[in-house]
C-alpha cells in the first residue's frame, strides 16, 4: 500500500508542470490580479496625496556631495553657466 501511494504522488508530481488550467486556478489569477490592481490604485492614491507636492531643491554641490561622499569644491559661476 505505501508503494502504491509513493508511486501516486510521483507521477502527480511530474505531472504538475503538465497539467491544464482548471476553473480554480484562473478564479485565483483573477482575485491575484484584481489584489495587485487595487493595491497599485491605493499605493498611486497615498502617493499623489501625501508625497506629490513635496519638492526637495537640490543644486550641484549636493548631489556630488551625496555621490561622492565628501564636501567637493564650490563650482564657480563659469562652469554653472
Amino acid at each position: 500500500m505505501c508503494q502504491k501511494i509513493g508511486t501516486n504522488l510521483v507521477s502527480i508530481v511530474s505531472l504538475h508542470p503538465y497539467r491544464t488550467m482548471q476553473f480554480h486556478d484562473r478564479s485565483l489569477i483573477r482575485k491575484l490580479a484584481v489584489v495587485l490592481v487595487v493595491k497599485v490604485l491605493v499605493l498611486t492614491g497615498l502617493w499623489w496625496g501625501v508625497v506629490r507636492e513635496q519638492r526637495l531643491p537640490v543644486d550641484a554641490q549636493d548631489v556630488a556631495a551625496q555621490l561622492l561622499g565628501v564636501a567637493p569644491a564650490p563650482i564657480s559661476k563659469s562652469v554653472q553657466e
